[in-house]
């Protein structure tokens, strides 16, 4: 299984933007250019710390809908409707309270780099959401992003295998 439209949807938007904040004039040394490209390393954060909560909702509302029937998929309509701040152990919680396998498998992949990154992401957001000083810059936030991807793409794989 692929992930959901919306998921895709919101995964172009945020790429759209990282390609658009690339863009600027390298040329431009001053000042202003690197103060801009901060506050959009700012805002990608953000963006990427959504896209992680919303990409793992939206694939577990998927499958529920397509193995369950409506008052299962109402059910889990309900959990997932204010998941915020899906750090490495919220996601490992979230995953194994659908199915303990799916916790052990994530957790055998989330490691390093990519735990790394979920962490840091809402580490930053969260600075960033209280109005506190934060080092981010446009080639972090990128990084942490890929790395982003790459975990929603096993939790999907992870979810899906069984249903297939």
């Amino acid at each position: 299984m692929t992930l959901p439209e919306a998921t895709i949807a919101r995964l172009l938007s945020i790429e759209t933007a990282f390609k658009r904040a690339h863009q600027l004039d390298p040329t431009n040394s001053g000042h202003d250019h690197h103060e801009l490209q901060a506050d959009l390393a700012r805002y990608l954060c953000i963006l990427t710390a959504g896209y992680i909560e919303t990409a793992i909702t939206e694939i577990c509302v998927e499958y529920s809908k397509s193995i369950g029937d409506g008052r299962l998929h109402n059910f889990v309509l309900a959990k997932t409707k204010r998941n915020t701040n899906f750090d490495h152990t919220k996601i490992l919680g979230f995953l194994g309270s659908f199915e303990s396998s799916w916790k052990v498998k994530m957790r055998t992949f989330l490691k390093d780099e990519y735990k790394d990154s979920v962490n840091s992401v809402y580490s930053l957001r969260n600075k960033v959401a209280h109005g506190d000083s934060v080092d981010i810059t446009l080639a972090r936030i990128q990084g942490h992003f890929n790395n982003v991807k790459v975990v929603i793409e096993k939790v999907s794989e992870i979810v899906w295998e069984e249903a297939n």
